[in-house]
């Protein structure tokens, strides 16, 4: 028997949802999955498990947060707190040496490099938030397993506020470089708590009983 792509199995579950839902809504797309793939085939079937997926994604994230009592929100608070601190940090000072080594190469002399000559440090500054929001997506999923995916995406958002409203009260960065970099480090933050979820084997969703699911 073909089972349902293992990958979207994995996603499904780091969103953290209840476990009896999780599992129901597992189950149900396992058995629709197995008679897909005897009435239209592997690809059709595959297509229509990715795109379930991804109709599932909101209401297993909506159900993740309703269940949140206080103690998990505040261990919430603490999983975003403590990767954004860790990596504002880091590219604090990753742009600072930036700066300091495009004022050496003479980029900015007589300004703030950021607002002369055009888009070298904002480029760089953009590459860098790619980088550490992938690399803070997998940190705040790896903090807390139980729900590692819904962790990342919390940290983006987070993350995408604070850049964007610290950017606009300082006003120290071009207004194209403050909404790219909120955006950029949202998605990948995504993108980092996707790969963690994928990579860690004790991550995967249990096996789902095919007989039980259809009857047999």
């Amino acid at each position: 028997m073909i089972a349902p792509p293992r990958r979207a199995e994995l996603l499904l579950e780091a969103l953290g949802a209840e476990t009896g839902f999780r599992d129901a809504l597992l189950g149900d797309l396992a058995e629709e999955f197995a008679a897909r793939l005897q009435r239209n085939g592997v690809r059709a079937a595959r297509r229509w498990y990715y795109r379930e997926a991804i109709r599932a994604t909101p209401h297993l994230l909506r159900v993740w947060w309703r269940r949140l009592r206080l103690r998990d929100v505040g261990n919430l608070a603490g999983v975003v707190l403590t990767s954004y601190v860790f990596l504002a940090l880091l590219l604090g000072l990753v742009l600072i040496t930036a700066r300091s080594v495009a004022m050496a190469l003479g980029f900015g002399q007589n300004s703030d490099p950021f607002m002369a000559n055009g888009w070298l440090v904002p480029l760089v500054g953009l590459v860098l938030s790619i980088v550490a929001g992938i690399a803070g997506g997998y940190i705040a999923a790896w903090l807390d397993e139980r729900a590692p995916l819904a962790n990342a995406f919390a940290l983006g958002v987070a993350w995408s506020c604070a850049a964007v409203s610290m950017g606009a009260i300082l006003g120290t960065t071009p207004v194209w470089y403050r909404v790219s970099a909120a955006l950029a480090v949202l998605v990948c933050a995504v993108l980092g708590g996707i790969h963690r979820a994928w990579t860690v084997p004790h991550l995967a969703p249990k096996p789902v009983d095919q007989s039980a699911t259809t009857g047999g």
